[in-house]
């Protein structure tokens, strides 16, 4: 049907382990709102698994498992980038998984609510080998949370209640029975509970998490919440310009409060909705869904009592405008065929997509008038590079603006090989180049005999090599200048071992704290080290081992639910053994944790107390049913030679399916998130507001890269990029280079 469809292609083999895997976000495919007739082609690309994880599952003390009473668990295999597979297995039975040499995160559930899968370490999995996780043995839930959940006077039965441990992906849950009460089987650990109750209930929790410690075997009682009664229904419908409703139209309602942080939202079908709010003064907003031939015009003001009849009119507007445009190659002035790739535009809340066709390079949005950001990505295997960021097009109702998307050809190569410490070639490893003058990052691998070969357009580049062993530090990075047709080769890019230490003692500025802090490090060359240190009392002492004759930045991080305490110092390291004290300071506030709870049919929008945003369109998480997002500020995030000066703190973004198994695969289609910052924080941090920049941490380059897509308003202080996978996400940015003129008096 006409529309917005995204498309995907996976492996479905259940006995002999496919040897492929899709390694690209679904391709977007679009169909005009009309009556002819459309038929369009596409084509997928996979990419060769040449490497194998294998191990088995196991119950805890050696349990048997009965005839028919089976338990199943996931084992998901994936890196940040969304590549990876998954297999289900019983216990007792070996698995073996085919994909890609590269990182890997492990993540193993259990669909049994008596137990949780084990936390594992990241893996490396080199080419043409076969990495062995060994016995995995699952953890028995023999701990308890029990609480009530009430309206400030009685319990509330049917609330969904959610709880998290720090860095694990995987949510437990459980409902409130009819007396409120809740029992949340759980296993020894930290962890966060909160109730999240749908939309389609009338109550809204304006709270945080509440953090319980529990011993093996242990039952804590008495985590209760309250909820505010949201009990006005309020019932809107979307209508044209003259009055006529919409019957068609399906997208999220929002409405928030303009006295307080109080907000909710709700699905609309067939240009309807319900959401339940307590009595107050709202705006409300209608966000159709992305892909739709409609766009909401603008938000009213409302005020709702309990004699609330309704309905609230929201007037929304037919796409009348149209964006359109090629790749276009500006060095022969030509249109760039035979390339996939897809074009997003946003626009305050509103967005679309479409697909780039290979066929001819064209595209075509069907917008409503305004002031659009676009931006495009294309396959990263192709033989072209993007040159533009972010697009900014004015367009007027009926008006078809043509705009010309930049690319630049691969036209120059980069050869080389990577090394271990020991000298031995290194294969699998990801091989980076940055441009010296641009926001461009290229990737490949190093072959198995460790050469590799890397297609970039003419310029300068600093050319690296991540992953490896944890203990190893990255090679010295290379600037590296190739032009038009030419090939720079001989480059060797060897990791080392550490050959000194730097340690010191932690001390942080508020007294009584207790856990863990993030020690790191890095050298202008490119190294890189980071370790977790004990606190106790405010007090601890860190140390790492370094490459010798570097000057090392480091930097420490230490954080509650509330604040986060920092410190930034560097030490010139000579021959020997060098020492650093730290002292963190604070603290420094950060919101609570964000948990809602919502069906992937459905859009959704959330927004954080310090104005981050996210928007997901309809149908864009990779499952089907409810979704639980968990959106984690987190201050405890390392810094890099590129990434030296991250702003505040960042987010971890993590999500889970119906049955609390984490999400791990790429996006039907980019999620929009937009962060906020202020000038004053900017300026006491040392950071150069035109630098700045969103970044998301990859496992895979164990690093910090850059959005293909993302747009910095310096006026309205916002920060909005496109992605298609949840991970760890920052602001930051590099120092800017500083030239000094000389002054010149007549």
């Amino acid at each position: 049907s006409s529309g917005l469809w995204a498309m995907t292609v996976k492996p479905i083999s259940t006995t002999v382990p496919a040897d492929w895997v899709f390694n690209k976000p679904p391709q977007l495919v679009y169909f005009k709102f009309d009556t002819s007739t459309e038929n369009k082609t596409q084509n997928f690309e996979v990419l060769s698994a040449d490497a194998s994880v294998i191990g088995s599952v196991a119950l805890p003390g050696g349990t048997v498992i009965f005839p028919g009473d089976p338990i199943t668990v996931t084992v998901a295999i994936f890196n940040n980038e969304g590549i990876g597979r998954r297999v289900e297995v019983q216990p007792g039975e070996a698995f073996t998984i085919t994909l890609p040499s590269g990182g890997y995160k492990v993540v193993v559930h259990s669909q049994n609510p008596q137990y949780l899968g084990p936390t594992i370490d990241p893996i490396f999995v080199e080419p043409n080998s076969t990495f062995d996780l060994g016995v995995i043995t699952l953890v028995a839930k023999d701990a308890v949370i029990t609480g009530t959940v009430t309206d400030g006077t009685v319990g509330v039965a049917g609330i969904p209640v959610t709880a998290w441990r720090d860095g694990t992906p995987e949510i437990v849950h459980a409902t409130t029975a009819a007396d409120g009460s809740y029992v949340l089987p759980v296993v020894a650990g930290d962890w966060r509970v909160r109730p999240a109750p749908k939309p389609s209930q009338s109550y809204i929790y304006m709270g945080g998490a509440t953090a319980v410690s529990l011993a093996a075997g242990e039952t804590v009682s008495n985590i209760d919440f309250a909820l505010t009664t949201a009990g006005i229904a309020l019932n809107g419908v979307l209508v044209d310009e003259s009055g006529v409703p919409f019957t068609d139209v399906d997208g999220w309602a929002v409405a928030k409060s303009t006295t307080s942080p109080l907000h909710n939202g709700a699905p609309i079908k067939n240009g309807a909705f319900t959401m339940y709010l307590p009595a107050g003064t709202y705006k409300v907003a209608a966000h159709p869904a992305g892909g739709s031939r409609y766009m909401f015009s603008a938000e009213r003001e409302v005020t709702i009592t309990p004699s609330w009849t309704g309905p609230l009119t929201l007037t929304v507007k037919l796409e009348d405008a149209i964006i359109s445009g090629a790749l276009w190659n500006p060095r022969t002035e030509t249109v760039v065929t035979g390339v996939e790739g897809a074009v997003g535009a946003w626009m305050g809340n509103d967005w679309s997509a479409t697909r780039i066709d290979p066929g001819n390079g064209t595209y075509r949005l069907d917008v409503a008038a305004g002031v659009w950001h676009l931006g495009y990505r294309i396959d990263p295997t192709s033989n072209y590079l993007k040159l533009a960021r972010v697009i900014n097009v004015p367009v007027s109702s009926g008006q078809n603006k043509a705009v010309q998307l930049p690319v630049v050809e691969k036209d120059a190569a980069i050869t080389g090989t990577v090394l271990a410490p020991n000298g031995s070639p290194l294969g699998g490893a990801p091989v980076l180049a940055h441009g010296i003058n641009s926001d461009v990052t290229l990737h490949t691998r190093s072959a198995a005999d460790g050469s590799f070969r890397m297609a970039v357009p003419a310029g300068r580049y600093r050319l690296g090599a991540a992953g490896g062993d944890p203990g190893w530090i990255k090679p010295v990075e290379l600037d590296v200048a190739v032009a038009t047709g030419e090939t720079s080769g001989g480059h060797t890019l060897q990791f080392q071992l550490p050959d000194v230490t730097i340690s010191g003692a932690l001390s942080i500025s508020t007294a009584g704290l207790n856990g863990n802090a993030l020690v790191w490090a890095w050298s202008e060359d490119g190294g890189f080290v980071k370790g977790r240190f004990p606190i106790t009392n405010s007090a601890g002492s860190y140390s790492f081992g370094v490459i010798s004759n570097t000057l090392w930045h480091v930097g420490a991080a230490f954080e509650t639910d509330e604040s986060y305490w920092v410190a930034r110092d560097s030490v010139a390291v000579g021959g020997s053994n060098a020492t650093l004290d730290l002292a963190l300071t604070g603290p420094n506030p950060k919101p609570a944790p964000v948990v809602v709870t919502f069906d992937a049919a459905n859009p959704q929008r959330i927004e954080l107390s310090d104005g981050t945003r996210i928007y997901i369109p309809a149908g864009a998480m990779p499952v089907t049913g409810e979704v639980t997002l968990r959106v984690v500020p987190i201050a405890t995030l390392s810094q890099q030679r590129h990434a030296s000066n991250v702003y505040g703190y960042g987010y971890a973004f993590l999500a889970t399916d119906s049955t609390g198994q984490p999400i791990e695969s790429n996006f039907n289609q980019d999620v929009i998130i937009g962060f906020t910052y202020d000038d004053a924080e900017l300026v006491r941090q040392g950071i150069y507001e035109p630098r700045l920049k969103p970044a998301y941490y990859s496992t895979t380059d164990n690093s910090w890269t850059f959005p293909n897509s993302y747009a910095v308003d310096m006026v309205n202080n916002i920060v909005t990029m496109q992605i298609d996978h949840f991970t760890d996400f920052v602001l930051t940015a590099d120092p800017p280079l500083m030239v000094y003129l000389p002054l010149v008096m007549k």
